[in-house]
């Protein structure tokens, strides 16, 4: 990668992933993919068995599916950095997978696009059209992104407190974390772990530190400069992320 490139100070993005997988003859191309199936695996399925109306099963065979498209179809030589964040990649990639779908299974008709049973199941008994309180496929797809990055962020904060013999501050952090409530209580949580209040309270305030840097980290993985890293961070964290 050449120092002047988009990439040059987000050296281990998703996007370089993306470019490592660009080219059918590059070795790390399957590698590439697999790395990025396994962080987006939920969010691409939530989507597609939202937009698609299909059972979990179907969803994640066409999750499968999906993944291999990217990687077959050249989409990945036509993708690049500077079109946005790679979520927006994500779902400019999901829509046309579902509109190359579409046109395999012979679905597009004069006057318009008809769901097709193969992939939205028995017109029999169609689904009953959601509300309008309903999110869309792509807000489910933001609801299981952001779930998955929590998830992720939670792990390697575990990893690395438990690598450095603080296994002791993720449990505390552990317990505030899962079960969160508007009080805190220190004494109880120092009574389990055999601590200080002053342990707790200096363990939360360590642990939290570094779960917000992991999940800040791993939003910088999506992204390629400062502008859009600002914008998923507001995204993620609301107004006040920095």
């Amino acid at each position: 990668m050449n120092a002047g490139s988009p990439l040059s100070s987000f050296p281990s993005t998703c996007w370089s992933l993306v470019r490592a997988g660009a080219s059918p003859g590059e070795t790390c191309a399957s590698g590439a993919l697999d790395d990025l199936a396994r962080a987006y695996w939920q969010p691409v399925q939530a989507y597609l068995r939202a937009d698609l109306d299909i059972a979990a099963q179907d969803a994640e065979d066409l999750t499968q599916d999906f993944f291999a498209w990217v990687l077959e179809s050249g989409f990945l030589q036509r993708a690049h950095p500077s079109r946005g964040t790679f979520r927006s990649f994500v779902k400019h990639s999901l829509r046309n997978y579902v509109t190359d779908q579409f046109r395999k299974k012979g679905a597009w008709k004069r006057g318009g696009r008809e769901k097709i049973e193969s992939l939205h199941g028995s017109q029999e008994n169609p689904s009953p059209p959601p509300s309008d309180s309903s999110p869309s496929p792509a807000e489910i797809l933001d609801q299981a992104w952001r779930a998955e990055l929590i998830e992720q962020a939670l792990d390697r904060t575990r990893e690395e407190l438990e690598q450095t013999d603080r296994t002791v501050v993720f449990d505390v952090f552990q317990k505030y974390f899962l079960e969160p409530a508007t009080d805190v209580d220190y004494q109880a949580i120092a009574t389990e772990q055999n601590i200080t209040k002053t342990d707790v309270s200096n363990y939360l305030m360590r642990a939290k530190r570094l779960f917000r840097t992991k999940l800040r980290g791993l939003v910088q993985e999506t992204v390629t400069g400062p502008a859009d890293l600002q914008e998923e961070l507001t995204w993620l964290f609301g107004s006040t992320a920095s």
